[in-house]
């Protein structure tokens, strides 16, 4: 009897392990079938059909309400007091767990530049892969310092800020 019992909590066991690993496996892999990965855009949606309505010699106003609010402007009075407008869009790769970060695919940026009598003079659309966008190359970015948490500072007194982005 003992030898009896011992065989079939040893064999159902294993079999209740391995058809347990086995059903939580099938699960996980129709979640990720089922949910999938996901894009996502942020920012301005550049659609091809709303950049075809603006060209040369479009108003300001024109532009606003074909593309709606820009991302940002700059003005600058150096050059006849040109304005540009920056159209800035972003795609994301979304995955279906909380706990991996999304990912940018893509950024595009739309610039429209103004000229004196408020019409568009020269449009650019550029595609960046890396993240790094600096519409004006006369002003330096300063870094960004990564501020140390409680742990950090407790095991590394003397360790100075980690510098991002260099």
């Amino acid at each position: 009897m003992l030898l009896l019992n011992n065989f079939l909590f040893k064999y159902l066991f294993l079999n209740k392990a391995i058809l347990i690993a086995l059903l939580l496996t099938i699960s996980m892999g129709n979640l990720h079938v089922s949910h999938g990965e996901d894009n996502s855009v942020g920012g301005v949606v550049l659609d091809q059909a709303f950049l075809s309505l603006i060209h040369r010699q479009s108003s300001r106003e024109h532009v606003i309400q074909t593309l709606g609010s820009p991302s940002f402007t700059i003005f600058d009075p150096h050059n006849y007091g040109m304005q540009s407008f920056y159209y800035v869009s972003q795609k994301k790769k979304i995955f279906p767990f909380h706990f991996l970060r999304p990912t940018i695919t893509n950024r595009t940026v739309l610039k429209i530049v103004f000229g004196e009598e408020g019409l568009v003079s020269k449009i650019a659309i550029q595609s960046l892969k890396d993240s790094g966008f600096n519409p004006n190359k006369h002003v330096t970015t300063v870094p960004i310092t990564k501020e140390s948490g409680f742990f950090d500072r407790l095991l590394n007194p003397d360790k100075k800020p980690v510098k991002l982005g260099s």
